[in-house]
């Protein structure tokens, strides 16, 4: 009986081993990870495989150490009709969204966070709108301006 079990477990573990094996490698001539309270660094030099592969508008790159990836866009189209500046930037209190000509259409904002948690939304009403950042914390954060339901603008404000 207890070979049984032991032979058992060897084989769940065999198994189980095979499939750990299979992970993603990188040839390089040095790298590592370091680690402390603030968070993690991961690094290679000196990669001696690197590809590139496009297909129409879509790009993999194979062979940079990319433990995380993070991918930030930001859409501007342009729309002549419609000018907007946010001010002051870094701000500690108030944001001052204003448009340089007289709002035609429904335009909406939405400020979110590094997360891209909606924290406040609205709609302008006239060619100034003030947003109040008293009780955010110091970070970094996003303003989108919508134009008739469409993305047209992503600012970038800065809250010290």
């Amino acid at each position: 009986m207890k070979k049984r079990i032991i032979f058992m477990i060897s084989a769940s573990l065999t198994l189980w081993g095979n499939e750990v094996i299979e992970a993603q490698q990188v040839i390089s001539s040095m790298g590592g990870s370091l680690q402390n309270s603030s968070g993690t660094l991961s690094y290679t030099l000196g990669e001696l495989v690197i590809d590139t592969y496009t297909s129409g508008s879509v790009t993999i790159t194979q062979g940079f150490h990319q433990p995380k990836i993070t991918v930030t866009e930001i859409n501007e189209l342009s729309d002549p009709d419609f000018l907007i500046t946010v001010f002051p930037n870094p701000t500690n209190a108030i944001i001052t969204l204003q448009t340089e000509k007289a709002i035609t259409g429904k335009i909406k904002y939405a400020l979110f966070d590094l997360n891209g948690k909606v924290l406040l939304d609205g709609e302008l009403e006239n060619d100034k709108t003030e947003i109040t950042f008293e009780s955010m914390n110091p970070g970094i954060y996003f303003i989108k301006i919508f134009k008739d339901g469409i993305e047209t603008r992503t600012f970038k404000i800065v809250k010290q």
